[in-house]
């Protein structure tokens, strides 16, 4: 505390008026240049350093932005940490109708290197997100790199399926309906 009151009485920082946290007492750069140049001050390690004990705080108090989440878990060299929260943020976004924002958050969770299923998971947010941008060739290719790593038992393989055909037949235009063939006597 005597640090932050220190930092304070310099106006490197000031004391915010709520929290986002209701037990924990907020503060913040008084300037953002203050904040780059502190920043800029810290070695790479500390950084990464920082922005696990970061994460592991906001895991901690029960921090919903699952961005900042990720964001930080990335930017402390744990992108196995950070892939969980990307898919979260892909859903969020998905839920919000922020269709390229959940293509995106996806893809962060891609390159993190995420496997198996979780990679797949990330490929079917971003093959729904596109069919729902109507994004039909995007949402069909997505859609099949999800299904090389979905399991053929899970309900999310089904879903992706579901993406290419019906890519598939929007891209195609209307088809006619298909009808029963007539019975013969």
């Amino acid at each position: 505390e005597s640090w932050l009151e220190w930092l304070s009485g310099r106006e490197a920082i000031v004391k915010q008026r709520e929290s986002r946290f209701a037990s924990e007492e907020q503060w913040g750069f008084r300037h953002d240049l203050v904040r780059q140049a502190a920043y800029s001050t810290l070695t790479e390690e500390d950084r990464q350093t920082g922005h696990r004990r970061a994460a592991e705080w906001l895991e901690s108090v029960g921090e919903n932005d699952a961005v900042a989440l990720a964001q930080h878990w990335e930017r402390g060299g744990a992108d196995a940490r950070a892939i969980p929260y990307w898919r979260r943020a892909a859903e969020q976004a998905l839920d919000g109708n922020m269709y390229q924002a959940a293509i995106d958050y996806a893809e962060h969770g891609v390159r993190a290197g995420a496997k198996g299923e979780e990679l797949g998971a990330l490929q079917f947010l971003q093959a729904h997100a596109s069919a729902l941008a109507s994004r039909m060739t995007q949402a069909e290719r997505y859609a099949l790199e999800a299904l090389e790593n979905l399991s053929p038992d899970g309900a999310m393989w089904y879903e992706a399926f579901q993406v290419i055909v019906t890519a598939r037949g929007r891209q195609l235009g209307d088809l006619e309906p298909v009808r029963e063939p007539a019975v013969q006597p």
